[in-house]
């Protein structure tokens, strides 16, 4: 019986090694059970939605995703930049390390530090890999910030203007309180 387990403990090993490529989309339900944050199926490819105009069952029209923001080392296929070949650690470094290994890291200390930059989460609001919306962010304007900022700030001075926070604010770092750009 021991011996058996470890046959079958070796042969899913070795079908985990040849098919963990950088080719996710392919993989990605088997990649998926093991790693986090392996992109979904609708990542580089189609997005359907129904057409009344097509008969029979399958009614569907194909619309391409269009990315915005990519990263270069995923857009140039350089996976090894981030992740290691490794099954054990799939990962260079750890989330909190990963982006600075290219990132200078001074760039995001200040007297005031936005709360996902100060714990090092820049995966809060970027995307790793693609983006429909610019600088790899995971939603647009103040779609962006009210995932976790839900109400304005009472007794603020100056009402927000339209939907983008950006203009008065900074997203990572700033000499002023509420991360203002002027006072």
């Amino acid at each position: 019986m021991k011996k058996n387990n470890s046959v079958l403990v070796v042969f899913f090993l070795i079908n985990l090694i040849l098919l963990s490529s950088c080719v996710v989309q392919k993989h990605r339900k088997v990649l998926s059970v093991f790693f986090d944050g392996v992109p979904g199926p609708e990542v580089g490819q189609v997005i359907k939605t129904e057409d009344k105009n097509i008969a029979g069952q399958d009614r569907r029209k194909v619309v391409k995703v269009r990315f915005i923001s990519t990263h270069p080392d995923y857009k140039t296929k350089e996976c090894t930049k981030c992740h290691t070949r490794d099954v054990s650690n799939f990962l260079r470094a750890g989330k909190k390390e990963l982006c600075f290994i290219c990132h200078k890291e001074e760039k995001f200390e200040g007297p005031y530090v936005h709360g996902p930059v100060a714990v090092r989460a820049c995966n809060t609001c970027h995307n790793p890999h693609q983006s429909e919306n610019r600088k790899l962010l995971l939603a647009d304007g103040k779609k962006l910030c009210v995932l976790c900022h839900r109400t304005p700030i009472t007794g603020a001075s100056l009402p927000c203007k339209g939907d983008n926070c950006l203009e008065c604010h900074d997203p990572h770092i700033s000499d002023n309180k509420f991360f203002l750009k002027k006072i």
